[in-house]
This record gives structure tokens, sequence and C-alpha cells, in this order.
């Protein structure tokens, strides 16, 4: 049984490696707008390398939420207070393609500006055959123990690694580059 609201929050450490990633191989820089801001790790890494950061979530009892980082809004309700450059966040599970296009049209027209959503590594087979391709694919074999109350509750760790689709740009990608993200956590069992 999965958490009712979704709350799978990205761990710190993969957090941080996906925004030097992005940084590394989109040229990204900020700032970075996490419409399921949660446990804050997404804000937090952005603003550990320079980046401004805000977001929104519709948990009340998110860290994000209580500490004043984050409105509580659902994404379709909220605007962010400034022109966003990078929409970031690990989205939830089911409606995945309903977060890519609503994000891709909130998306500003600009070359430098991008979409990167957090999935299971299983997800590049089905992002390959999108209308609307990413971009980038930054890839680590790595599994998550995702945090939070849906991580913590059911005990979640990935079966698998992860993957960071990009989007970039509002035209449509003809290939896609796939890139490895560098090991995020220590090396060895938990």
């Amino acid at each position: 049984m999965r958490d009712p609201l979704d709350r799978y929050y990205t761990p710190r450490l993969l957090a941080e490696a996906c925004i030097v990633w992005l940084w590394r191989h989109a040229s990204a820089t900020g700032p970075l707008v996490d419409p399921c801001a949660g446990g804050g790790s997404w804000l937090d890494a952005a603003e550990a390398y320079g980046w401004r950061a805000m977001g929104c979530d519709i948990d009340p009892g998110a860290p994000a939420v209580r500490e004043g980082r984050a409105d509580l809004s659902p994404m379709l309700e909220w605007s962010p207070p400034a022109p966003s450059v990078w929409w970031v966040t690990n989205p939830p599970y089911g409606p995945v393609e309903e977060w890519i296009q609503e994000l891709r049209r909130r998306q500003v027209q600009r070359a430098d500006h991008g979409v990167a959503l957090l999935m299971r590594l299983t997800a590049v087979e089905w992002l390959m055959e999108l209308d609307d391709r990413p971009n980038l694919l930054g890839t680590t074999s790595q599994r998550a123990r995702w945090e939070g109350p849906g991580g913590a509750l059911h005990g979640a760790s990935d079966t698998c690694g992860a993957v960071l689709a990009v989007w970039m740009g509002l035209k449509r990608a003809t290939c896609t580059t796939i890139a490895p993200i560098p090991q995020w956590r220590p090396r060895g069992r938990r």
C-alpha cells in the first residue's frame, strides 16, 4: 500500500548530485522551482550551490511547508513569486505524463529554461517512447532509500537506480543524451 499523499522525499545526497549534474550537463544555474517540495532536499541542494529556490507542496505537515521554505498549495493553483528557470522535482508516481505536460506548458520560452524530473531507472524505456522525450537523461545505478512519511511508513527502498529526465527549451528533442550521475552515497551495503 502506497502513502496516500505520495510522500517519498528525495534523499538529500541524491538531490545534491542531481543539482551538480544539471549544472555540468545542462548548464543550469537556477533559480529552481520544486512543485513537490516535501522534505526540502531539492531546495536545500539548490541553495547550497548558490541557486535561488522556491516551491510548494499539498501536505501541510511537509517539513519545507512547516519551516516556511515552501508554500502550501497544489502545483496547479500555485504560481512562483518569480519567473522560474528550472522546474525540478521528484513527481508523484502515478500521473507523471500529466506532470511533464503541465511543467512543459509552464516553462518559460527560453532555451536556458528547463524541466528535470527524478524517476525510477525503469522509466527510461517509457520516456524514450514519449512524443516529447527528454533531451538529457542522468542515470545512477545506486538505489534510493526514500525519506518522508511514505518512505518511513512503508520501508521504501527502491529496487533499481534513478533517472533524472531533463527537457531543455521548448523544442522537441530529436535525440537524447545519456550521462551518468556520479556516485552520490558511499559505496557498500546500507
